[in-house]
């Protein structure tokens, strides 16, 4: 998968379940530090922007074998969270209440593309939680073969000026959710 994206680091964290797990590509550019973790569907980098951001991407199934407050700990004062919680916030309340008082006892704030992320029903259940980085997301409106829409995020943090000019290649995006989702059928 590095042979497709030459500029880009993959950062990948084994999953509990038959989708796999998850994978999350930072720019090259942009240095960058996986954190050993024991929490399988978790991956968790400290980027260095300046000052250190420390990003948590995530997919919680349903069937997950942690809890939210199992990322208590893994939580930096600059954090953002961002992946497929599986709770939407505006439909599922009992499960949108335990979620968001966690991320209020952690002073996380949610993120909420203005697009839904599912493909098969009208639900937002992929998302961000930030506690003093700011941060866009969107919903990414190109062809996937996925049964979501992946989110697309920009941090907007300390970064030298050339670094900050650089543009989104929306195609190699597109080919890089083909291509993982071949992966993730493989597994």
């Amino acid at each position: 998968m590095e042979k497709r994206f030459p500029e880009h680091s993959l950062f990948y964290q084994n999953g509990e379940n038959s989708f796999g797990g998850i994978v999350t590509i930072i720019r090259r550019s942009i240095p960058a530090k996986i954190i050993d973790i024991c929490l399988p569907n978790v991956c968790v980098l400290d980027l260095v922007l300046g000052e250190k951001v420390r990003i948590i991407g995530m997919y919680a199934p349903e069937s997950k074998s942690w809890n939210w407050k199992d990322l208590t700990n893994l939580i930096s004062n600059k954090c953002i969270i961002l992946g497929d919680f599986n709770v939407d916030m505006n439909n599922d309340t009992q499960s949108s209440e335990a979620l968001l008082e966690w991320a209020d006892a952690c002073s996380l704030a949610p993120c909420i593309p203005d697009a839904a992320t599912s493909v098969r029903s009208d639900h937002t259940i992929d998302y961000g939680l930030s506690n003093g980085v700011p941060f866009s997301i969107q919903t990414y409106k190109g062809g996937s073969s996925s049964d979501h829409k992946p989110i697309l995020s920009t941090l907007s943090c300390g970064r030298d000026e050339q670094a900050r000019r650089k543009n989104t290649h929306w195609n190699v995006i597109s080919l890089f959710l083909s291509y993982v989702f071949k992966y993730w059928q493989e597994v």
